[in-house]
């Protein structure tokens, strides 16, 4: 049931039916505005409402309306009719009053009769707003009112009355993209919804589908959505072979979301890829295992694949990484997963993308992620712990075991505009000529992204960090950048002793000073120190090497005790 409304439970609705003839601007995600008023509308008046049975139902309808709402449009709110629709929610969450159950919802529905006008206007209109949906909603039920397999099962029985009222078509015909989750009990209602021209489905399988319900549920998708061009595929059980799914024919984004039986061997990966010659992107969890020691040849993509995003385990992506051959690859996304850091695995994996030089041939962005399992806890409670702990052990040598294999690769450098690295520890070495290397090995960069996790991680010593000296490294050897990202330690110089820096040369086409956009720090310094003055300090140092022209500036300041120091 819903929930007993604040105020005088004998409020009476105003149903003003009068709408604004003009063509409302819908921006809605979900549509409000089609479940709770119109189509309601019809169940009333296909119940008994004196009847406590169908006053449930009706109830429950008013449920299932509510699990398809999203961010509601203004103008459909703000509207004559939007003010019915305010009512109308009003009236529905009166249902719980006892008072109201029996007397009051019939009486108001009486009352408002004449109101409403003919049924005909209301379906009309229904129509009329269906018509301007683009992108569809059905959000997760949160199991507020009643067991989300009864509310789907009601919310499938809606559906289909809808579409057998309008002739077996859809009333949503200029839908663009949907996001749905499918239960057993809706029955493909979805496809009842869903246009021909709908070009994006954010799909979430529910767990207590069975194999024989998903391969089905795909096979209906790919023969009446063959346009699709986008779709994201959440939840599988384990005995699912994704590679052997039926996909939509002109498919091009494909995304594999990390669980149950979403991972796939090098062998299921390379069975996906020979039968998805069209897919430009397409994101996968892969878990190799001791398979990838018996693997020959080489891991072959479509020459369609420009973006690649991998999960897994360290070891199960240098083997990937091995093996691949994408000959239009132009964007490697590399997410590690693990319990703990490995040096000797993550080097491993650095080798392997570095001298892959067929990957060198094509590659314009690389980005390479580690967060150790910890790292999704609250900025705040990390940063107690690390108080807590204090110095810690020897730091990781981000540089030898991570960026130096790239650096040193067979031409990956050559190429190569993005460069995003994220490596996130309680400790860390990184230093100035480390990040030297890097910019000098770069030089057509125009995007540069160095975290090790100084805000989320708590950063502790003996950890060393780059001083702002190496802005001036990366201004000089990169002089195409636009956006640099970057971590610091505070090396306690003055503006004073750093009037050494200066403007890097003008840029080849003549316009002076450096091309940075957008400039991000983050600086690592104790508690208490420079005061007031630290980001004036800064901002001249940076102002020193990017002369007015960055649009973005960030300097954020993380603080660690100063008895650390002397530790």
């Amino acid at each position: 049931m819903l929930s007993r409304p604040s105020g005088d439970p004998h409020w009476k609705a105003h149903w003003h039916r009068d709408h604004d003839t003009r063509k409302p601007r819908v921006t809605q995600q979900a549509h409000r505005a089609l479940f709770c008023y119109d189509v309601l509308i019809e169940v009333f008046a296909a119940l008994n409402l004196n009847e406590r049975v169908d006053l449930k139902a009706c109830a429950r309808s008013a449920q299932v309306c509510l699990a398809w709402t999203g961010p509601a449009s203004e103008v459909l709110w703000t509207s004559s009719s939007g003010r019915a629709l305010k009512d109308l929610d009003q009236l529905l969450r009166a249902v719980d009053v006892e008072i109201a159950s029996k007397r009051f919802v019939p009486e108001v529905l009486r009352c408002n009769k004449v109101k409403i006008r003919r049924r005909q206007d209301a379906w009309d209109l229904f129509l009329h707003y269906g018509s301007q949906v683009r992108a569809l909603r059905n959000t997760r039920y949160t199991g507020r009112y009643d067991n989300p397999v009864t509310v789907k099962g009601q919310e499938a029985d809606l559906i289909h009355y809808l579409i057998r009222r309008n002739e077996g078509r859809t009333f949503l015909p200029s839908l663009r993209s949907a996001v749905w989750e499918e239960y057993p009990e809706s029955r493909g209602a979805v496809f009842a919804l869903l246009p021909f021209s709908l070009g994006s489905l954010d799909l979430t399988f529910y767990w207590t589908m069975t194999k024989h319900d998903i391969e089905g549920f795909m096979d209906r998708l790919s023969a009446l959505v063959p346009g699709l061009l986008w779709l994201r595929i959440t939840t599988a059980p384990e005995d699912v072979l994704i590679e052997r799914l039926s996909f939509p024919p002109n498919l091009r984004h494909l995304f594999l979301e990390a669980s149950y039986g979403s991972t796939l061997s090098l062998t299921q990966l390379q069975a996906l890829l020979s039968r998805l010659q069209r897919v430009e992107t397409l994101s996968v969890h892969i878990q190799v295992g001791s398979h990838a020691e018996h693997w020959q040849g080489d891991l072959r993509a479509g020459k369609a694949l420009q973006k690649l995003h991998v999960e897994g385990g360290c070891r199960d992506l240098a083997a990937l990484m091995a093996h691949l051959h994408a000959p239009s690859l132009r964007e490697l996304d590399v997410r590690v997963e693990g319990p703990s850091y490995d040096p000797a695995a993550h080097h491993e994996l650095s080798l392997a993308i570095g001298q892959n030089a067929r990957l060198a041939r094509t590659l314009r962005s690389l980005r390479l992620v580690y967060r150790p399992p910890d790292s999704g806890e609250s900025e705040s409670a990390v940063a107690a712990a690390a108080k807590e702990a204090g110095p810690g052990g020897a730091p990781v040598a981000l540089f030898s075991d991570v960026l130096a294999p790239l650096v040193q690769g067979l031409g990956l450098t050559a190429g190569l505009e993005t460069l995003v690295v994220e490596h996130w520890h309680h400790a860390v070495s990184f230093m100035d000529d480390e990040v030297a290397q890097i910019a000098h090995a770069f030089p057509l960069l125009k995007s540069l992204t160095l975290s090790v996790g100084v805000r989320t991680m708590g950063l502790r010593p003996p950890s060393r960090l780059p001083s702002v000296a190496v802005l001036y490294h990366v201004a000089q050897y990169c002089q195409q950048l636009e956006h640099l990202e970057i971590e610091l330690a505070d090396d306690f110089l003055l503006a004073s002793q750093l009037n050494w820096l200066r403007e890097p040369s003008s840029i080849a086409d003549g316009s002076p000073g450096h091309p940075l956009q957008t400039l991000e720090l983050t600086v690592w310094m104790p508690v208490g120190w420079r005061g007031g003055g630290a980001r004036d300090e800064f901002q001249s140092y940076a102002n020193k090497i990017f002369p007015n022209r960055y649009r973005d500036k960030e300097i954020f300041f993380e603080r660690y005790p100063a008895h650390w120091l002397t530790s």
